[in-house]
């Protein structure tokens, strides 16, 4: 995971109603994707210890509730928001997120882990280690894209300051990467704050 600099002299794109929308949309399903399926995720541990199933010819002890379905929903937006959000940072239209939004994913489960495991156990529960050991592995992982910018000083120290701008700016793939408005990221946090309050209202209208 990796972010880009901008080439010098390159200038923003400019502002549009469709650049606008797709930059809304794509933090707004992302943020909202995620906040289902740490809420999800969360309510599974604290009133089944984490374990449920569904179906099968023998008496099931923990039934999955009938909303479990939100957790593939969940997983299968993160990856289509997040290839919106991908495409239009490509265009301009707004941050690359995907660096933003892994570090939040991990680091929101990884506190269920350790709230659950550690902190406040479920009722009837003792510390579970297993959940621990997840929380702290998870929170490790989110800091992965960390390792870019880490990279970048290590170059800069050892290759001096035209490290930097040696290479050909591109993103993902080998696409090029363009410059973005600070209106886009402005709209990107306000979609990011709206994915989030839709994700609590859907989870709560849907599990109620």
């Amino acid at each position: 995971m990796s972010t880009y600099s901008a080439r010098p002299g390159s200038a923003a794109v400019g502002v549009s109603a469709q650049g606008v929308l797709a930059a809304v949309a794509g933090a707004a399903g992302l943020a909202a994707a995620m906040t289902v399926l740490y809420r999800t995720m969360a309510a599974i541990m604290e009133t089944e210890g984490g374990f449920v199933a569904l179906g099968g010819p023998y008496e099931i002890a923990h039934p999955a509730p009938d909303w479990a379905w939100l957790v593939p929903v969940a997983i299968l937006s993160l990856f289509a928001f997040g290839g919106l959000s991908l495409w239009a940072s490509m265009r301009g239209w707004g941050l690359n997120p995907i660096a933003y939004a892994w570090s939040a994913l991990f680091l929101s489960l990884g506190w269920n882990f350790l709230r659950l495991g550690l902190i406040d156990p479920p009722e009837g529960q003792n510390a579970a280690w297993g959940w621990i050991a997840s929380g702290v592995a998870f929170w490790v992982m989110a800091l992965v894209p960390a390792l870019g910018p880490i990279r970048r000083r290590m170059a800069v120290a050892r290759y001096g300051p035209d490290a930097l701008t040696a290479g050909v700016r591109t993103g993902p793939f080998g696409l090029p990467v363009r410059d973005t408005s600070p209106i886009f990221i402005v709209v990107q946090a306000a979609g990011a704050a709206l994915g989030v309050a839709g994700g609590l209202a859907l989870f709560s209208t849907i599990a109620a």
